[in-house]
């Protein structure tokens, strides 16, 4: 700090102590504020934890089972013919042995299927 020619070094220092003390409240104050923004923070989050413990949970309502049906619905086409079946069995055998490829085993199928 640059010196004033008309201060004595007793002014100076009441000068430099005045500062600090002026430098000292300001930071108590900032401090102050800090704690009193925590604690608003804390009140909020104790307010909201109370609301959320006050507010009742519905139960949630009940789901219908409807029973599984014992009898095969008339929709369900009726098992494969024997050449139908032996048919898709040797495609399923080349396609298995990696003879045809899986859209060549697809395409023979929805034929045998189709006929």
């Amino acid at each position: 700090m640059q010196r004033s020619p008309g201060l004595t070094p007793e002014q100076l220092q009441q000068v430099l102590e005045a500062e600090r003390k002026e430098n000292a409240l300001l930071d108590a104050q900032e401090q102050a504020a800090r704690q009193k923004a925590e604690a608003e923070k804390m009140a909020a989050r104790k307010e909201k934890a109370k609301r959320k413990e006050a507010t009742p949970v519905a139960a949630p309502a009940p789901v219908a089972v409807s029973p599984i049906p014992t009898t095969v619905p008339e929709s369900v086409p009726p098992a494969l013919s024997g050449p139908k079946e032996q048919q898709l069995n040797q495609l399923l055998q080349l396609y298995k042995a990696d003879k045809i490829s899986p859209y060549e085993y697809h395409q023979e199928r929805a034929k045998i299927l189709a006929e």
